[in-house]
């Protein structure tokens, strides 16, 4: 999933954007890259409200292509409702 930040800046979904620049430095080494991988686990809706339940993982990587910081299959769920068609996040539930 691409996702450009123009298009979620101002919802919550910017949670889960990272954006880095190239002199970024995380626990004392330079970052190359960001990985951020989002999977579905279901999604229940009545046409109206419902709610999305996903996992996210997430990787830094140094120069080496080393991963130096991750978590994996954190859990989250989001409330939905549809409001003209288009289908809105109302709220965010993190695992703690």
């Amino acid at each position: 999933m691409n996702i450009n930040y123009d298009e979620i800046k101002d919802t919550l979904l910017s949670n889960y954007y990272r954006h880095f620049d190239e002199e970024e430095i995380f626990d004392g080494e330079k970052i190359k890259d960001i990985k951020v991988k989002l999977k579905t686990v279901f999604t229940l809706h009545n046409f109206k409200t419902g709610v999305i339940w996903f996992n996210y993982s997430r990787e830094i990587i140094n120069e080496e292509d080393e991963v130096i910081y991750g978590s994996w299959k954190d859990s989250v769920k989001m409330n939905i409702k549809e409001v003209n068609g288009k289908w809105h996040i109302t709220d965010i539930y993190e695992q703690p």
